[in-house]
């Protein structure tokens, strides 16, 4: 399957979804607590449908959503992770900035592919076994050795401990920022906009299945902050707390500064 093409398809037509509702009471309208433990609204509702709709038209899979949980059918080829609206605070606040985010896993959880949409700016980022790209273009996450421009998250399940090691971070680096869609601050790192980003509190597999294999594929550093490999098992974020850093030497830096 050409899962650039299949994924651009279906991130765009779940985008134009989103733009219909952006700005929007209707589109701001909570319906229903999600699976992912979050009020979901019309528009990620609606979304969600369109890119289910796309998935079962195209191929076998089951199907793991921000809203409805898992989906399951007999003889899946394929795993797809979907989060059809990345940044819904900043969608509610009419603040242009949020993502739809699609990853594909073989039947063992190994990625095979992903893909974030900015919705607002048109960008996209893809990642397969051929490497990175945006809009296209290949994309490699930088080659600072300095903390110089970091992405900084704070969860809302994270520790009091977690919490500090971002703020003793914050002390160190000359330019900290936070955007409100995680799976677009991944890719921030991984075309090298970004030195690294930290995320204290354990990430949801819909947020960052697609992403994750995006920043890899761009030659970043991926891990924990006791610097354990981050991976996927079962469809369960295997650990808290992430650290991606544009480069190997970088990552090591700030892991000693935890």
């Amino acid at each position: 399957m050409n899962w650039e093409k299949t994924l651009s398809e279906i991130g765009e037509k779940a985008g134009e979804v989103l733009k219909s509702y952006y700005l929007t009471e209707e589109g701001r309208k909570e319906i229903m607590l999600g699976a992912g433990g979050d009020m979901a609204m019309l528009a990620d509702i609606e979304a969600e449908k369109s890119i289910i709709e796309s998935f079962n038209s195209v191929g076998k899979f089951s199907i793991f959503t921000e809203e409805q949980g898992r989906i399951e059918i007999d003889e899946p080829e394929y795993y797809a992770v979907i989060d059809p609206l990345d940044g819904s605070f900043n969608f509610k606040k009419g603040v242009g900035y949020f993502s739809v985010s699609l990853g594909i896993l073989d039947l063992d959880f190994k990625p095979l592919a992903g893909y974030v949409y900015n919705v607002v700016s048109g960008d996209t980022f893809f990642a397969s076994e051929k490497g990175a790209f945006k809009n296209g273009n290949k994309i490699k996450g930088n080659s600072s050795t300095e903390l110089k421009a970091s992405l900084l998250h704070r969860a809302p399940d994270s520790s009091q401990a977690e919490r500090d090691k971002v703020s003793k971070i914050c002390m160190s680096t000359k330019n900290y920022r936070t955007y409100g869609s995680l799976a677009l601050e991944f890719c921030k790192v991984a075309d090298g906009s970004f030195d690294f980003l930290m995320h204290a509190g354990t990430p949801r597999l819909i947020d960052v299945s697609a992403c994750i294999y995006i920043c890899r594929q761009a030659g970043c550093s991926v891990s924990d902050f006791e610097n354990k490999d981050f991976d996927f098992e079962n469809l369960q974020v295997n650990t808290s707390n992430l650290l991606v850093s544009a480069n190997a030497q970088l990552h090591s830096l700030v892991l000693d500064k935890l």
